[in-house]
């Protein structure tokens, strides 16, 4: 391996404007509220026309499948209103903040909701409950499953959400410098010809989507499937000499520049999507690339193809730079190879001290890292590549998104092929929403909880849904209304535990906190 090229020198790209962090974009309305609630946030995405729409689709599919009078006697079925869909949606999210499926949610004890400490069914009966989700649509249900240039539009069932909250996405918040585009799974296991298996990923089947985010906050969102490919580009992104996901990758950093011209953007992505034409593409455009890369795509320097079990020092570096595009062969545990054209490849600038973790005995280049750390030394401050660096602190944005969905998901099972992608538009907007309440000047300096702020939408929810007259037989004392929220994931409460008083804040009565002990962390005053 001598004959590998030494690190040349790269002319960067230099942003026009200096990076920048993320801020909100609200209304200007909202500037002149004494306070602003996660509701008023939620109902950005879900707007009384959105809402509209939704009852008439749904109560118009209700009307098809019962006409007759054979099927009017085999089901009955009074219309929806907003306020049922406002009950509906705070169960399902209410769902699935304590964990707990429709199957056993009207009848596990203990399942209050959160307005006025009633169960369940003093809103919303189970039978109602699954007579709407039966018959819940979002777009009409004889809406064309085809584009008008005659191409598939297979997400057509959910196509008046995905354009409200593409919408609401790219309205209310500028992202910060550095974003993230990479692939986000939606969990689908039944029968269709658009799912995707990636066996490799968190979510191994599924419907697939292209994402770009940052710190969590999805702006764009492009689907895409192996059956008939992704939605259509701009024509300025078509015509280019890119593979369909290069086109795809430079339509949506196309759209983030077009929306914001006088900031600077640099797009984080792995090796699926990162070739040497797409960077310069990119790099033309004004906007900063950086990732992971496979020796066997198009535009890779063929000087640095060393193969996946090359034997090199530890730490080595080697570069090449070709086209505005630097590429870098780097030796860790095993190779590295990236491309960027934002970051140096040699001279001072292209190295930062980090902590670097002794490498696995079982790693490819395990004998080259034994040389560089003492006997039984596991971690040491090592010279890295800032490429390396950027990278790995920037490359996480729809990651974290991902997370934050799997701590309260709201998805439940379904024979509809299309309600998967309905849950992870309302899985989105929840979390976008939590970001920018988070941003708030107010919210600054406390720690808004995931688990509270779903909690109030829950709430006000039922406050927009509830009738002037509940059913009181289900009321409880006021003694044990609800007052706050305990840990999530149906942990007892740690002031409740069986036999034992709570230590703070006094507890009135012994008995009154055993009542607490089954009922998944509501905490009961």
């Amino acid at each position: 391996m001598t004959d590998l090229p030494e690190l040349p020198t790269f002319d960067s790209l230099q942003p026009i404007v200096p990076s920048h962090k993320a801020w909100n974009q609200l209304p200007i309305s909202f500037s002149e509220l004494d306070a602003i609630t996660p509701i008023q946030i939620f109902n950005l995405f879900l707007t009384n026309s959105i809402m509209g729409q939704l009852v008439a689709n749904t109560n118009s599919y209700a009307q098809q499948q019962l006409l007759g009078p054979e099927k009017e006697r085999q089901r009955s079925w009074q219309p929806v209103t907003a306020q049922d869909l406002y009950l509906w949606l705070a169960i399902q999210i209410h769902m699935g903040l304590i964990g707990v499926p429709p199957e056993g949610y009207w009848m596990k004890d203990g399942v209050y909701l959160p307005k006025d400490g009633l169960p369940p069914a003093a809103y919303h009966g189970k039978t109602r409950f699954q007579e709407i989700r039966h018959f819940f649509h979002v777009s009409p249900y004889n809406s064309p499953t085809e584009t008008p240039e005659g191409l598939s539009c297979w997400h057509s069932k959910v196509n008046i959400l995905l354009k409200q909250l593409q919408f609401f996405l790219q309205q209310y918040q500028v992202p910060g410098s550095n974003v993230t585009l990479d692939e986000a799974m939606i969990l689908f296991t039944g029968r269709s010809i658009y799912i995707t298996k990636m066996p490799n990923k968190l979510i191994s089947q599924g419907y697939k989507f292209f994402c770009m985010a940052g710190k969590g906050y999805a702006w764009e969102f492009h689907p895409s499937s192996n059956a008939v490919g992704g939605d259509p580009v701009d024509v300025e992104s078509r015509l280019l000499q890119l593979t369909d996901t290069g086109k795809m990758v430079h339509h949506s950093t196309r759209r983030l520049h077009q929306r914001h011209r006088k900031l600077s953007f640099n797009v984080y992505m792995d090796n699926f999507f990162t070739t040497q034409p797409l960077l310069a593409e990119l790099r033309r455009l004004g906007i900063g690339a950086c990732g992971t890369c496979r020796q066997q795509f198009r535009g890779f320097p063929k000087e640095l193809k060393v193969g996946k079990n090359a034997k090199l020092p530890y730490h080595f570096r080697s570069g090449a730079v070709n086209d505005g595009v630097a590429t870098l062969l780097w030796m860790d545990s095993s190779p590295v190879t990236m491309m960027s054209t934002i970051h140096p490849l040699s001279g001072e600038d292209s190295l930062v001290l980090r902590m670097r973790k002794h490498p696995g005995n079982k790693s490819t280049n395990a004998s080259g890292a034994n040389s560089t750390f003492l006997p039984g030394e596991r971690q040491k401050e090592l010279d890295i590549p800032v490429i390396v660096d950027a990278y790995n602190q920037h490359k996480v944005g729809v990651d974290v998104a991902d997370q934050y969905q799997t701590y309260f998901d709201t998805q439940l099972i379904s024979r509809c092929n299309w309600y998967p992608l309905f849950y992870w538009i309302l899985e989105t907007a929840l979390i976008n929403k939590l970001i920018i309440y988070r941003d708030l000047p107010t919210n600054k300096e406390r720690t808004v909880d995931h688990f509270d702020f779903r909690l109030s939408i829950v709430h006000d929810l039922l406050q927009a849904g509830s009738p002037s007259t509940m059913k009181s037989s289900s009321r409880i004392p006021a003694s044990q209304k609800i007052t706050r929220s305990a840990p999530p994931h149906n942990l007892p409460c740690p002031h409740c535990l069986p036999g034992k008083l709570p230590s703070t804040p006094p507890c009135p009565s012994a008995e009154r906190y055993q009542e607490c002990i089954p009922c998944f962390g509501w905490r009961v005053e």
